[in-house]
């Protein structure tokens, strides 16, 4: 997997917000792989062959029947993926306890971006 790592590490964005664009002009000056993905499913299996990867969600968008929680800690459990950085972020930080139930009780390795 070495040769991965000198070919620059793969930062993916699931549902990407506009404003996200100008982070990934800077992440690609900096030597990273930037993705925009817009469909959740198809990332799940490309993250299998992506070890050491970064994975931001943007929990801001709402799919029908879809639960970001779950999504996430699907993703945590799979042993796939067991090598993947996930991170949240969100535009809207409506809910105080988003935070505390990502990076405290579900320890995403990532963080949680507002």
């Amino acid at each position: 997997m070495e040769a991965q790592l000198e070919l620059g590490k793969k930062i993916f964005f699931l549902y990407p917000t506009p404003v996200l664009s100008e982070v990934a002009e800077a992440l690609t000056k900096n030597e990273f792989e930037v993705y925009f993905v817009n469909d959740h499913k198809k990332l799940r299996r490309l993250l299998a062959s992506y070890e050491n990867s970064i994975l931001y969600i943007n929990i801001d968008k709402i799919l029908e029947g879809m639960h970001w929680e779950s999504y996430v800690q699907e993703i945590l459990c799979d042993s796939n993926c067991r090598d993947v950085g996930v991170g949240v972020m969100t535009l809207n930080d409506i809910n105080p306890d988003s935070r505390e139930k990502y990076v405290m009780k579900m320890q995403v390795p990532c963080g949680y971006v507002d």
